[in-house]
């Protein structure tokens, strides 16, 4: 393994931290590397160590390259600052690619608590997306700005949907971040059609790390077997998001696409004014056409639909 620190503000103590595989001809496959960059909690007014290191070394264990940064906190707390380098530390990375043989197609940001909202306040509001966002009990909700003492934008009003598919976890007990912060990002997630998985343990208190012994500090309130299982769940899932394509299904025209045509749109709801509803339309509306028609013949015989068929090159 090689290591790199990029000092940012030497006097700030800001620095970008770079653990990197070495490249060997017996697994040459294995390069350009996916990069997971690691984003430390402490609510800006440190970066907490238990959520760094130990962070990154489990996915260079699962043969990532990877990167801890260390933002602006304590007497230089300010979000500006903070977001300042979080930029020039994926401009970085950027930047190194190629020395580094890293896979820029294949970053993925994992964020605590506040180095959660960091985070997720980058990928929202920054100019490079990540190709996915892992968020550990984070920081979301505005309100949370005047408890941490900086000015912190409404992450939730800047969900859209070009956001990378987002791996949310934490704990219904948190007795810090009330779990409501991954339930409301969570949902805006899913009003903006964004990918996401969400994973919330009971059990847990806040700033469990990796729930293990070794970010335990001794401290055995920090150990939380369940809560643990994190890490297995999140190095699969971001092996899926990363993972070739598969080879695609027969194309078929979904209730989503036609609906996007004003006029298809009338004569759809003409026929099914049922799918008003926003509920019902969620039921439907990554279904193809074939399978509404399929689950609701009677459709099918509807002198509207029959000619939105036509419209279409559909034959029923």
């Amino acid at each position: 393994m090689r290591t790199q620190t990029v000092v940012i503000d030497a006097d700030k103590a800001t620095r970008l931290d770079v653990f990197l595989q070495e490249a060997s001809p017996e697994m040459a496959d294995q390069t350009p590397r996916p990069m997971v960059l690691v984003f430390p909690g402490g609510g800006y007014d440190f970066t907490s160590d238990r959520e760094a290191e130990p962070i990154a070394m489990q996915f260079l264990a699962q043969g990532y390259d990877a990167a801890v940064l260390r933002y602006s906190v304590g007497a230089y707390k300010d979000f500006d600052a903070a977001f300042a380098d979080g930029q020039f530390a994926i401009q970085t990375i950027v930047n190194h690619a190629v020395t580094w043989q890293i896979d820029v197609s294949r970053i993925a940001f994992i964020g605590f608590s506040a180095g959660g909202h960091l985070a997720a306040s980058l990928t929202l509001l920054g100019d490079f997306k990540p190709a996915a966002l892992l968020l550990g009990y984070p920081v979301i909700l505005q309100s949370f700005g005047a408890f941490m003492n900086i000015e912190a934008p409404d992450l939730l009003a800047a969900v859209k949907p070009d956001l990378p598919p987002t791996f949310i976890f934490g704990t219904y007990s948190d007795d810090l971040v009330p779990v409501e912060n991954s339930l409301l990002f969570a949902k805006a997630l899913e009003q903006a059609e964004v990918p996401f998985e969400l994973h919330l343990f009971q059990s847990g208190r806040h700033g469990l790390a990796l729930g293990t012994a070794q970010t335990a500090n001794q401290q055995p309130s920090f150990v939380e077997p369940a809560f643990a299982k994190w890490l297995d769940l999140a190095t699969a899932w971001l092996r899926q998001r990363f993972a070739p394509a598969k080879p695609a299904d027969k194309p078929q025209l979904t209730v989503r696409e036609v609906m996007q045509d004003p006029e298809l749109r009338a004569q759809i709801l003409a026929a099914a004014p049922q799918l008003k509803d926003e509920h019902a339309y969620k039921i439907v509306r990554n279904m193809s056409i074939e399978e509404v028609l399929r689950r609701a013949p009677v459709l099918a015989e509807d002198a509207r639909v029959q000619e939105l068929l036509a419209r279409l090159g559909m034959t029923q």
